[in-house]
């Protein structure tokens, strides 16, 4: 792609949800009926995926996949508007640690627990008990997806 722009959360965002609106629209007729529509969507998913792999992101097309299915889920309104993407250890730390009220002996057992878990498992157990309705697991990574 020339001329590669670094796009911003907020951008990505934007730019897919374009895309899927183009998707509804004329995903269901042939490209040679509709050749500028397809190329437009074309254009904004590799725009996009580019963009999220230009940042450092190990698998964009996974976070793409993922940002779509909030998206979706949220009506295709304009709720979905930022996103963050942490890994669970930072998650951990954030959002589950932060309970234990500097408490460091929690901590301690907690991690020695925690850690010992399978990490599939241990993902499983973060989604069933930690996550709310903005949070999800990108793709099979380590990597969490939090909406704004």
């Amino acid at each position: 792609m020339n001329n590669l722009k670094t796009l911003t959360n907020e951008e990505v965002i934007e730019k897919i949800r374009e895309s899927q609106k183009l998707k509804y629209q004329y995903g269901g007729y042939s490209c040679f009926d509709y050749p500028n529509e397809y190329n437009r969507m074309t254009e904004l998913d590799e725009e996009v995926f580019e963009s999220l792999k230009a940042d450092g992101h190990a698998n964009p097309q996974d976070i793409i996949s993922t940002i779509e299915m909030f998206i979706d889920g949220y009506g295709n309104n304009e709720d979905v508007t930022n996103f963050s993407i942490i890994s669970c250890d930072d998650f951990v730390a954030e959002y589950v640690q932060s309970g234990f009220a500097d408490n460091d002996k929690a901590v301690q057992i907690f991690d020695s627990l925690f850690y010992w878990i399978e990490s599939n498992d241990r993902m499983n157990y973060l989604i069933m008990n930690h996550f709310s309705e903005n949070m999800a697991r990108i793709g099979y990574s380590m990597d969490i997806l939090i909406l704004d």
